[in-house]
């Protein structure tokens, strides 16, 4: 009998490998975001993805409890794929405060672009589904938590004059605010040159409203444009 080269016994190789149940529940989610890319989420029944699965009803019902339940997955996968893109909310050291706002932007919005069927539907079930809601909040609150500490940090350091010293509400405000941006943009889906001129715009009410910064009004005042 060949010999395994490897400290590990055979049985974790099996163990490695996914269950039969683990690949049906992504069955599931893959065939939704599939849906999603070609219909309106609020138009989509459980019927429908489980007939895009090949599974009936009663099956889909043993992974999951609702179609609120498989975007809710949806949406925690596309989070972390916009939180790793980010390398972290905090500022790094040596970075300005213009280059941090902009990996933070970049980070985001190439995330909406990449899945913006998942994040739409998000948006849309946030007003309709209790959990969906739960969980939104979760995601965006953590991100906005950190990045109302790094608002904090910077303004101890001399380096950020906010409008107000409440934080966490003017994180709030500010992420809201992009992120609805986010979501009207994709769903216009405009010309490439308004939405830089959005994104320029709230780029600028950002910087000026949370760290005292507008690089177009310098640019201006060093009569440069």
């Amino acid at each position: 009998m060949p010999r395994i080269e490897n400290d590990e016994p055979a049985s974790s190789f099996r163990r490695q490998q996914p269950s039969k149940g683990e690949l049906q529940k992504r069955a599931i989610l893959d065939a939704f975001r599939d849906l999603l890319a070609k219909r309106n989420f609020l138009e989509l029944s459980v019927a429908d993805i489980a007939t895009a699965v090949g599974i009936n009803r009663s099956n889909f019902y043993f992974y999951f409890e609702s179609k609120y339940e498989v975007l809710g997955d949806l949406v925690a996968d596309v989070w972390s794929i916009w939180i790793e893109r980010t390398g972290g909310v905090p500022r790094r050291a040596h970075e300005s405060i213009e280059a941090y706002h902009d990996r933070l932007i970049d980070a985001a919005y190439s995330t909406w672009v990449d899945h913006d069927a998942i994040l739409i539907a998000g948006m849309q079930a946030v007003g309709i589904d209790t959990d969906i809601r739960r969980r939104w909040l979760a995601l965006l609150g953590s991100y906005t938590r950190e990045y109302a500490r790094q608002i904090e940090v910077d303004t101890a350091a001399g380096v950020a004059k906010p409008i107000t010293n409440d934080y966490v509400g003017l994180a709030t405000v500010l992420n809201d605010m992009w992120v609805a941006a986010y979501y009207q943009d994709r769903l216009a889906k405009p010309q490439l040159s308004e939405t830089e001129r959005m994104m320029d715009n709230l780029r600028s009410v950002t910087l000026s409203s949370a760290w005292g910064v507008d690089p177009r009004r310098e640019k201006i005042d060093s009569g440069a444009e």
